[in-house]
């Protein structure tokens, strides 16, 4: 009698212990689950600031670029005026 109180309750011990076991798999899953989603939401978000950055630099390149170049021809605007004036006193 004794052995078959002991079997039961060691099959008792082990199927509470199979279910308990599942069903801390079924939490770790979701965790897991959880957090690879946040690591995915966090992945979106930094690759969408990089591209925002990207855009941002490319669009102050460009107007640098403008700037450059309006400052290049006003220079060389100036320098020809200069040079047209230079010409004109060395004929009179």
């Amino acid at each position: 009698m004794r052995k078959i109180a002991i079997i039961s309750l060691a099959g008792a011990a082990a199927l509470s212990l199979a279910a308990c076991s599942e069903q801390a798999q079924d939490e770790v899953g979701q965790a897991a689950d959880a957090v690879g989603e946040d690591v995915e939401a966090a992945a979106d978000e930094t690759g969408e600031a990089i591209e925002n950055a990207a855009e941002d630099t490319g669009a102050a390149v460009d107007e640098a670029g403008e700037d450059v170049g309006a400052g290049a021809d006003e220079a060389t605007d100036e320098a020809g005026q200069e040079m047209q004036e230079a010409g004109q006193d060395m004929q009179n």
